[in-house]
């Protein structure tokens, strides 16, 4: 690789994008491996065990170039069977007729961030106590416990954003499948968290 020094700007910041897309692929590349240890296997089961992980896939397919999504496709073989099965799913929710969600207000982009934000919290807890649990690595007990200590910090944060979209007006019917989501994401941590 050339010295920074002796790139354009527009080589280094596509050297800058990709190190940062690469890390985004890393994630999902351990999360999809850990499921893999736990035989998780069926699309609809991955789907909804790496939700907190589309905020990092949707960064990926809409900043990645062609070339660069198919270098990280083929360097993390979980992160591309992820793409593939949220590419299937994706098309064929493109295709019905009409969907639940339909005619629900976006959500404006600041909530929206911390919606990410929040996934991407609980995914990275969820990953730390599934290492934790697969790697048997209790005996570092002060790691387990700083996941706790994020996880009780996380519940608050996410029932604070709640109690906002609530104030702010957002439909019910809405919050029902924001309360879902992360009612799932909560009861997936407690149980990685044995």
């Amino acid at each position: 690789m050339l010295d920074c020094k002796q790139q354009g700007p527009k080589q280094v910041a596509e050297a800058q994008t990709m190190e940062r897309l690469r890390k985004l692929a890393i994630l999902i590349e351990k999360h999809m491996q850990l499921l893999a240890d736990h035989n998780v296997t069926e699309p609809p089961v991955i789907i909804n065990r790496m939700v907190g992980h589309l905020p990092d896939l949707h960064a990926i397919w809409t900043e990645a170039t062609d070339d660069q999504l198919l270098a990280l496709m083929q360097q993390f073989p979980g992160f591309s069977i992820y793409a593939r099965i949220m590419e299937d799913a994706t098309a064929a929710e493109d295709e019905k007729a009409a969907r639940p969600y339909d005619g629900l207000a976006s959500l404006p982009e600041p909530d929206i961030k911390t919606a990410e934000h929040l996934l991407r919290t609980a995914a990275e807890i969820e990953r730390g106590f599934m290492e934790l649990q697969h790697d048997r690595l209790k005996i570092f007990r002060r790691g387990y416990q700083d996941l706790h200590v994020r996880h009780r910090q996380w519940q608050v944060a996410v029932t604070a954003f709640k109690s906002v979209l609530r104030a702010d007006g957002v439909e019910e019917r809405g919050m029902g499948y924001i309360d879902t989501v992360f009612e799932q994401l909560d009861a997936r941590i407690l149980v990685a968290a044995g």
